[in-house]
């Protein structure tokens, strides 16, 4: 008959922990290269600092978070189980991931203004877009009308791209994408205009799933 394994003394404290003064947890918060991990006690600071020194090495040095390095960030504990003396996790981990905001925004610009190449810069975040228009000339000056034309225009698809970011089915974490259209690319949409429509722009969305991080074993 197999015997079973005489529990360690940092078992034991656990424990009596866990028994004296109410379930013992860790929890944890950070991600992108920085974070902490908080011991507690019945949901109480652990006052041992000895023991609070342990149950933190042990955590830290076995968690796959570690020092929180990468591209993510999670907000979880580990709950000590007395029955089996180990620690398991749960909670929400997010991480970053590129998407396509589809659109389909009309530009327009009068035809009597002389420009080669139009370059669009978004940037923001949930909260909206910013949108800077360049009316590219290489060979004359820039007009007064021009700079008019360029504020016009980011306002509009500002106002567009707010709406469609409220509408998508995803969160927005934040918005830094750049797209360019060649004077070519534009066709005529009457004697006095030519237009392009702008087909979606490039966001950074936060993705929720929990936490699958292994149970931390008390040796």
């Amino acid at each position: 008959m197999k015997k079973s394994k005489t529990p360690s003394e940092f078992r034991k404290k656990l424990d009596k922990l866990h028994k004296e003064v109410g379930p013992i947890c860790v929890e944890i918060d950070g991600g992108n290269d920085s974070g902490c991990y908080n011991v507690y006690a019945n949901n109480k600071p652990l006052e041992d600092s000895e023991l609070e020194s342990q149950i933190y090495d042990l955590i830290a040095d076995n968690s796959e978070y570690g020092s929180f390095a990468g591209d993510y960030s999670v907000s979880g504990r580990y709950d000590y189980n007395i029955e089996d003396g180990t620690f398991y996790a749960s909670g929400t981990e997010y991480t970053s991931e590129n998407r396509d905001l589809r659109l389909n925004l009309p530009i327009e610009v009068p035809k009597y203004l002389w420009f080669s190449e139009m370059d669009i810069n978004f940037s923001g975040d949930e909260g909206g877009c910013d949108c800077t228009v360049r009316l590219i000339v290489k060979n004359g000056p820039i007009s007064e009308d021009h700079l008019l034309v360029q504020e016009d225009i980011g306002e509009k698809l500002s106002k567009e791209i707010e709406i469609a970011i409220n509408h998508f089915e995803e969160s927005v974490e934040y918005i830094s994408d750049n797209v360019s259209f060649s004077i070519s690319d534009f066709s005529e949409k009457d004697s006095e205009t030519l237009k392009i429509n702008l087909h979606k722009i490039s966001v950074v969305v936060s993705v929720a799933s929990d936490i699958e991080a292994p149970s931390i074993s008390v040796e």
